[in-house]
């Protein structure tokens, strides 16, 4: 079978998880949710690889999954985004209007998106570095002075290659209910449902919100989410977190001795990550999740 080497098709980042739960879902009839395949006819074909490398739609797509879960009829697409919010421009005026018709026969549609935070350690140099001359680089002294924590929180539409990144002097049930807030109401205005991956820190809880505001507000920002821990000692299937692992290489592997230094460095890397619509290439296949993911997921059972 023929492959399309394109961007429709690159980056498989949550897709394998996604089947993978479609396929759970499915043997438990819990739900019954398919990808549907976007018609192309190729022109080109390599015969060594039988990749196509050119090739054409034969209509417009529509939406990515499309299926039922408990009676409701459900359908979600990805896409891409250059920026630090969700351009509406992105959903093109024929995917609008199929999923206003799919709405309107009682269905949702929604969008899937990964959360993380990171604590940071703010770092000075004891001793002023030497500079780089020609030929030499940098000279920095091993001796450093502590300038106190921060934490760093991330938010990761990994289909859409969205990127937001945000730094707090700490980390409690207030940042993290501000920090949610700014999710439904600036990045996603639009969007009838977010659906959050998340680890089971003891502030990523519903009660934050209610800490933080009053409770027709917490209330309010709930019903836009619909949220999914990932399982005891599986946080790494956040993909958040591989995102935070490519910020820690690309952007925080020096010292930064300030919160606002900080602030400027990762705001600078967010724009580098959303212009290029970055998405992360999950090798983790449904194969594979079957056997490692076996002792982490409780035993589903439908209810009569």
């Amino acid at each position: 079978m023929g492959t399309w080497k394109s961007r429709g098709l690159r980056g498989s980042t949550l897709e394998d998880m996604i089947n993978h739960t479609n396929e759970i879902y499915r043997e438990k009839k819990l739900a019954l949710i398919q990808k549907i395949p976007t018609p192309i006819t190729p022109i080109t074909i390599e015969k060594s690889t039988r990749h196509i490398t050119l090739a054409y739609f034969d209509q417009k797509s529509t939406v990515d999954y499309i299926g039922a879960v408990q009676g409701i009829p459900v359908c979600f697409d990805a896409k891409e985004c250059a920026v630090k919010t969700f351009p509406l421009q992105n959903v093109h005026e024929h995917q609008i209007r199929f999923m206003k018709e799919f709405e309107e026969q009682g269905g949702i549609a929604f969008i899937i998106l990964c959360m993380d935070e990171k604590p940071y350690q703010l770092l000075s140099d004891a001793r002023k570095p030497l500079p780089m001359r020609p030929g030499d680089n940098q000279k920095t002294d091993s001796e450093y002075v502590r300038n106190g924590t921060c934490s760093i929180f991330a938010f990761v539409e990994p289909l859409g290659g969205t990127h937001h990144v945000s730094v707090r002097e700490q980390r409690t049930a207030f940042d993290w209910a501000e920090e949610i807030k700014y999710l439904v109401d600036v990045m996603y205005p639009d969007a009838e449902k977010v659906i959050l991956v998340m680890d089971n820190l003891n502030t990523h809880k519903t009660a934050s919100l209610y800490k933080r505001y009053p409770a027709d507000e917490a209330r309010r920002i709930i019903k836009r989410l619909e949220i999914h821990y990932t399982p005891k000692h599986g946080s790494w299937l956040d993909i958040a977190e591989i995102e935070l692992n490519v910020m820690t290489r690309q952007c925080l592997s020096r010292r930064i001795e300030n919160i606002a230094k900080l602030r400027g460095e990762l705001a600078a890397w967010e724009v580098e990550r959303n212009t290029a619509a970055a998405k992360v290439n999950w090798q983790f296949r449904t194969a594979d999740a079957r056997v490692k993911l076996s002792s982490l997921y409780p035993s589903i059972t439908a209810s009569e």
